[in-house]
């Protein structure tokens, strides 16, 4: 049993030290953090959006990432370049993520928020 355990910890040793890791460098033209909140923000509004209808986007021949590209004024590349480096940034990457899931809690709770009802024929309470 104990030689059966020795051999299975061996070779989980060997396929966990055998991993290629890669270091990202930093971008020439490096995305502040601020921003990239922003950028992923609506990365992930737009695939929301996707999910449950990309008819206009097809319609207009439309990408979500050109949507993102010309709303920031960057390229698909340098777009990946900061995805790859910032995922690489555990801590930074981290709260980026949370601050997008903080802005996208907001818009959906202003969604979700009761509009007061502006109709001249609406009824109101006279007190």
């Amino acid at each position: 049993m104990i030689k059966r355990l020795s051999y299975i910890f061996f070779i989980l040793t060997m396929m966990v030290s055998c991993q290629e890791t890669y270091e990202v460098s930093k971008p020439d033209q490096l995305i502040g953090k601020e921003k990239m909140v922003e950028i992923v923000t609506d990365m992930m509004i737009l695939d929301a959006a996707g999910n449950v209808s990309d008819i206009p986007l097809k319609k207009n021949n439309i990408s979500s990432y050109q949507l993102i590209s010309k709303k920031y004024g960057i390229d698909s590349i340098q777009l990946k370049q900061n995805l790859n480096y910032y995922n690489t940034q555990f801590d930074e990457n981290l709260e980026i993520y949370k601050e997008v899931k903080a802005n996208v809690e907001a818009k959906r709770s202003a969604l979700d928020e009761p509009k007061e009802d502006s109709d001249s024929t609406s009824v109101k309470t006279i007190k």
